[in-house]
């Protein structure tokens, strides 16, 4: 239906499709003949195009109500250029839908993230192996203390789970994959080895800055420490808060 959310998926070469989607951004370009254009970026909520409104100012989207984060109704028709896909805008105005925000479109992880949360601090207490206890504890505590940011923060800026809960969504298919090895590999140090996969990437946290639609940018920390020296500081601060065996955190510093 032309008012429901028109996903990049459902578009094919040679088609024609409209719906709804979220102006992500724009810039003015010009075209060989002078003639100005538009170069916008759509998103359905999980993908984000690129797409052309030919004959069309920055001013004109502008007088129209249309910036950035605004849902829009639109018509692409996609084509082929230099064997990619590519798409073309026919026509566009804002979206009267009142039941569509641009909340629809963040990009954020399908599963519940308090759940999701439980299940990672379950499966480390679940695995404590003999003598190793204050390692698996220091890895709970540490995402413990983090919960909110944790639950939040994307893994990547483009790469792998770009979206809001990504980071949090990787670490546990991370926990699960190596809950895998174990099974294969029983003479691993389980509660070493789930431990590290926890907290192997909490640094993100602060080298990511994720906004409340899922867009992911690189912080300062980020660009001048990056995750795994900011993850090796959140480790050795949270050691100092509690009776933690320094052999343990030493191991985890590895």
């Amino acid at each position: 239906m032309e008012n429901d959310i028109l996903y990049v998926e459902k578009i094919n070469a040679g088609e024609k499709k409209s719906g709804i989607m979220l102006v992500v951004d724009f810039s003015e370009a010009t075209t060989k003949s002078g003639n100005p254009y538009c170069k916008l970026r759509l998103s359905d909520g999980k993908r984000t195009i690129n797409a052309n409104k030919f004959d069309t100012s920055k001013s004109d989207l502008t007088i129209m109500g249309i910036g950035n984060d605004t849902p829009v109704h639109v018509v692409l028709e996609c084509g082929i250029f230099n064997n990619s896909l590519n798409y073309k805008i026919l026509d566009l105005y804002l979206s009267q839908d009142s039941s569509i925000s641009k909340e629809d479109f963040a990009a954020k992880i399908e599963e519940n993230p308090e759940a999701l949360f439980e299940e990672i601090i379950s499966i480390l207490r679940q695995n404590i192996t003999k003598g190793h206890s204050d390692i698996i504890n220091l890895a709970i505590d540490m995402l413990t203390a983090h919960h909110d940011q944790f639950i939040l923060s994307s893994a990547a800026i483009s790469i792998h789970h770009s979206l809001i809960g990504g980071l949090l969504l990787h670490t546990y298919q991370v926990l699960k994959e190596a809950l895998a090895i174990c099974s294969v590999f029983p003479h691993l140090d389980k509660s070493l080895l789930l431990s590290g996969c926890a907290i192997h990437d909490i640094g993100k946290i602060y080298e990511y800055n994720t906004s409340e639609m899922g867009t992911t940018t690189i912080t300062p920390y980020g660009r001048n420490i990056g995750h795994p020296g900011i993850g090796l500081l959140m480790l050795n601060e949270a050691s100092m808060k509690g009776q933690y065996n320094p052999e343990d955190v030493l191991l985890l510093n590895n």
